[in-house]
């Protein structure tokens, strides 16, 4: 994902991020600030992804063609890359910290949109020329893909927070959850 008009104002390095990273760590442990700690290192590990908008100070290259697939004999590295899990746990710490509804219902989107990640997305080459098999993977695939599995509890718990309205409306897949399309 390219970084936002109001992003490229913005600019970061390595050595920045990862003392800003290490300096969140510390804050996490305070129950004071462990809340937004735990939220800015999920925004942080989440847009170092292949998904986020910081991609580049883990890779050099990004190919247009390698989002929803988690190689099967992955590295650590490529787990987090492509799979998103610690920022999915790092939202999770969050939600559970806060009391703060709307919060809250941002932390479990945020969550939904690392599981979505780590569906595991049929790929050619796991089919040999076994094509009806693939067809038949890749409509499972994307039935799974779009029935997330926080979407019940992210429409029943807050669907009246002002963040659902917004997710509602930029989201589509969580549109056609809504609309059991």
């Amino acid at each position: 994902e390219e970084q936002l008009a109001v992003e490229k104002k913005f600019s970061i390095n390595k050595l920045a991020f990862a003392q800003e990273m290490l300096k969140l760590e510390q804050l996490a442990k305070q129950p004071a600030t462990a809340v937004l700690a735990n939220y800015k290192m999920a925004l942080g590990m989440y847009n170092i992804t292949y998904y986020g908008h910081t991609w580049e100070l883990v890779q050099y290259y990004r190919s247009g063609s390698d989002g929803y697939f988690i190689p099967q004999n992955a590295t650590g590295f490529q787990k987090e890359y492509y799979g998103a899990f610690k920022a999915h746990d790092f939202f999770e710490k969050a939600m559970n910290a806060s009391t703060d509804k709307n919060f809250k219902a941002r932390c479990l989107f945020m969550m939904a949109k690392c599981a979505q990640k780590q569906v595991h997305q049929p790929q050619y080459s796991e089919y040999k020329t076994n094509w009806d098999k693939y067809d038949d993977d890749q409509k499972a695939y994307w039935a799974k893909f779009k029935a997330n599995n926080y979407f019940p509890q992210f429409v029943k718990e807050y669907s009246n927070t002002a963040f659902y309205k917004e997710a509602f409306s930029s989201c589509s897949y969580l549109r056609d959850f809504v609309k059991k399309k």
